[in-house]
């Protein structure tokens, strides 16, 4: 009898170890396995910026994979943008819906090379993108519901809660919102084809980027920004407010991250509901004169591309969570698929390659 009291403890010793090791196996993230192509000879070699929408991190890889170094952002959804100067800045906000807004987790900040916070901004309405200006002032997209007057102008349930985002010039010193460009008091809203009473947001502005004096387009201080729901682009002249350029749903669908190029022209990851590609867009006639597409190519939300030095392009495929590096004549010269994953969601918002040379690269990283 006691043999068989001993074999009863054994195998539930066994058991509850076993019930520990899947629980711990089953609380920590999946890693997966990374995948790397890199053809040297074509590639624009240098370390790309990225960070999972699920993750806490901030990761800095090389040409074959490796992680050369990380931020711990300590909150969900980070996006980062490294400076010349040496630091890196990011947002962070938990949540990309207006009516999901945790006013601990929406932030800019800077921070060091070893993580030191050097400046923080915090605001429950901040959310997706940031630009840090030549003078050191941040650019920020921010909701605010949409004023009663122009609720009006929409078919639109009037007791339905109305977002929609303006644009804000933080001060680095003082913190104080110093300009501001609302898009419901520019923009004609009522001409956009655009079902408001089935969304709560009327634009979903995703980026925005500053355009300096000397800019390849009008060569006048400017911002552009990219409106996910109303499939459009905007160039706003920044003295002004005026919108100097626009291109909508007859080109674009869903579109992330669009960027103007020394040649004048802009390029943008456009998402599609089936199918994504991205366009180099000449702004003075609205033609696409660059495309990239593929079987299979399709990413629904995130995402972005980036022209490179060398005239390659780094597209950041979002959904699937994988980097790659094409040609002018679109040959896939590097491909990274992300081995973080969280629950099975490999999301990654925007990245960026930077050139070993890059002033911002701590020489020992």
């Amino acid at each position: 009898m006691k043999w068989l009291n001993l074999f009863c403890k054994q195998i539930f010793i066994f058991l509850l170890v076993l019930t520990f090791i899947l629980f711990i196996i089953g609380c920590k993230e999946d890693f997966g396995s990374e995948e790397v192509l890199y053809d040297s000879e074509k590639t624009y070699d240098g370390l790309t910026l990225f960070a999972m929408n699920q993750g806490m991190f901030i990761y800095l890889i090389n040409m074959q994979g490796e992680v050369v170094h990380t931020w711990n952002v300590g909150t969900t959804m980070p996006f980062g943008k490294l400076q010349e100067d040496g630091t890196l800045v990011y947002i962070a906000n938990s949540t990309a819906q207006p009516n999901q807004i945790e006013t601990t987790h929406a932030l800019i900040r800077e921070v060091d090379w070893d993580n030191n916070i050097l400046w923080e901004y915090k605001n429950e309405f901040i959310h997706h993108d940031f630009s840090k200006m030549p003078n050191g002032n941040i650019l920020a997209i921010m909701w605010e519901q949409i004023s009663d007057d122009n609720k009006a102008k929409l078919s639109v349930n009037k007791n339905k809660e109305v977002w929609v985002d303006y644009i804000i010039e933080i001060d680095y010193e003082t913190q104080e919102i110093v300009w501001e460009w609302h898009m419901q008091d520019v923009l004609e809203i009522e001409k956009y084809d655009y079902n408001v009473s089935h969304q709560l947001e009327l634009s979903h502005t995703n980026a925005v980027e500053y355009l300096p004096v000397g800019n390849s387009f009008n060569g006048k201080e400017s911002i552009m920004i990219s409106s996910r729901q109303l499939d459009s682009i905007f160039i706003i002249d920044k003295t002004t407010g005026n919108v100097e350029w626009e291109l909508g749903p007859e080109v674009l669908e869903g579109q992330h991250n669009p960027t103007l190029l020394d040649n004048g022209n802009v390029l943008v990851f456009n998402n599609g509901k089936i199918k994504s590609n991205v366009l180099e867009i000449n702004p003075l006639t609205n033609e696409i004169v660059w495309e990239y597409s593929d079987d299979g190519f399709y990413s629904g939300h995130i995402s972005g591309a980036q022209r490179l030095a060398n005239g390659n392009t780094l597209i950041c495929e979002g959904a699937d969570g994988r980097i790659f590096e094409v040609t002018q004549d679109k040959e896939i010269v590097w491909e990274y698929i992300t081995p973080f994953s969280k629950k099975g969601k490999m999301d990654i918002f925007r990245a960026y390659r930077y050139s070993e040379d890059f002033s911002g690269l701590v020489e020992d990283y």
